[in-house]
């Protein structure tokens, strides 16, 4: 069975395109429920989306093998990719090679980079305080939450959500995740489920400003305690 590892772009539930990721990434989020069969995919050179069970017909080996897309004759009606003894092979008319590689290359670029954040070490109360791995941190603080907020449901935490707040974990561990979920707790007090469009964006949202806020101030933080220790070491 020929494993294919693709870097794929995708598109959110805000209807934004986000990517490339690899095909693993991807498969591992099936895995976990975190994405469904209408999850809609393309790679560099396809000119639209298709969901993942037009392109795998067969979920137990989305993002496995090569997409189902070949005619009868073994021609890709996506015009973009064939088979040529067991590889794919990208034309030269449908997408320049180079280019393929520089988004395999940015999709694993993109993946080292969340692999080191989630291994930030954080200070020696945070080490204290956090237990377990990252993802089991992101799901009790969830958890949580839900319990405090009944007007938010466990499906507001897409992938992008959840992402997020990965990223809060890799700047201080679990009590970082709880303090931005705090932050999202009083922001959406009296909040009713109708009055939002799209809770995983308006999340998302949040999150993402409260991360960047969070991230300022650490770097805020890091250069005074420099410029502290700089003054001691010239006087």
């Amino acid at each position: 069975m020929m494993h294919v590892d693709l870097a794929w772009y995708f598109l959110d539930d805000h209807g934004q395109e986000q990517g490339p990721v690899r095909g693993s990434k991807l498969r591992q989020w099936i895995q976990c429920g975190s994405i469904s069969q209408d999850f809609r995919v393309r790679l560099l050179n396809w000119d639209g989306y298709s969901s993942v069970q037009e392109l795998w017909p067969n979920s137990e080996v989305a993002f496995l093998l090569p997409p189902d897309i070949y005619g009868p004759t073994g021609s890709s009606r996506w015009g973009g990719y064939k088979h040529n003894q067991g590889q794919i092979i990208v034309e030269r008319h449908a997408v320049n090679l180079e280019q393929f590689v520089e988004t395999a290359d940015k999709a694993d670029a993109a993946d080292k980079a969340e692999k080191s954040a989630e291994k930030a070490t954080p200070s020696k109360e945070t080490q204290a305080q956090a237990a377990g791995t990252t993802k089991s941190d992101v799901e009790h603080e969830i958890a949580s939450i839900l319990a405090v907020c009944p007007v938010l449901r466990r499906t507001d935490f897409d992938p992008m959500v959840r992402q997020q707040l990965h990223a809060f974990h890799g700047l201080g561990g679990a009590p970082q995740v709880r303090e931005a979920l705090e932050e999202v707790r009083v922001v959406i007090i009296g909040r009713l489920r109708e009055t939002v469009k799209s809770w995983p964006a308006y999340l998302y949202k949040l999150l993402k400003n409260a991360f960047l806020k969070a991230k300022a101030a650490r770097y805020e933080k890091a250069g005074a305690k420099r410029l502290e220790n700089h003054k001691r070491s010239g006087s």
